[in-house]
């Protein structure tokens, strides 16, 4: 299974859909938020038998999307938030404590538009960075995570 993330599209539509040219075939799509609406259409051009999680960003005030999602997914339990009411700004050890809360094993976050893969004990935690708003030196970006066999691999995929 290959699950496409990305976050912080703010409303430019062409780098949501350049993430989603650049991750080919994927089987679930998460949106991190700040642009619900962006998350909303790259889902109908993906096809709305792909399963979506969807959450609202600081920038997102509002939209009745959930501030956190937590799902399963290849039987590993998932936790998606925007990250910015766990000051992710400033480090992750908020999320982490509530990906554990949750029974996490991997927690999406954004906010920073600063892409990253960090494994943090047995909490793999994955910030795809922005498509359209890239932050301290970093190429606009989304992730891709597949799921095979129990295995979990996760890539930063840059834009350019």
């Amino acid at each position: 299974m290959r699950i496409l993330v990305i976050s912080d599209t703010h409303h430019m539509q062409a780098s949501a859909d350049a993430a989603l040219a650049r991750a080919g075939q994927v089987d679930m799509l998460v949106h991190l938020g700040d642009c619900v609406a962006d998350g909303r259409c790259l889902h109908e051009m993906l096809g709305q038998e792909i399963p979506y999680v969807q959450v609202r960003g600081n920038c997102d005030s509002g939209a009745s999307a959930p501030a956190e999602a937590v799902f399963t997914c290849a039987g590993m339990t998932m936790l998606a938030v925007h990250g910015n009411a766990q000051g992710v700004r400033w480090g992750t050890a908020q999320l982490l404590g509530l990906a554990r809360e949750k029974g996490a094993r991997v927690a999406f976050y954004g906010h920073t538009h600063v892409p990253d893969i960090t494994m943090q004990g047995r909490v793999l935690l994955i910030n795809p960075g922005s498509p359209a708003l890239p932050r301290q030196g970093s190429a606009p970006s989304c992730a891709i995570l597949e799921l095979e066999k129990g295995r979990c691999v996760p890539a930063i995929l840059p834009l350019r």
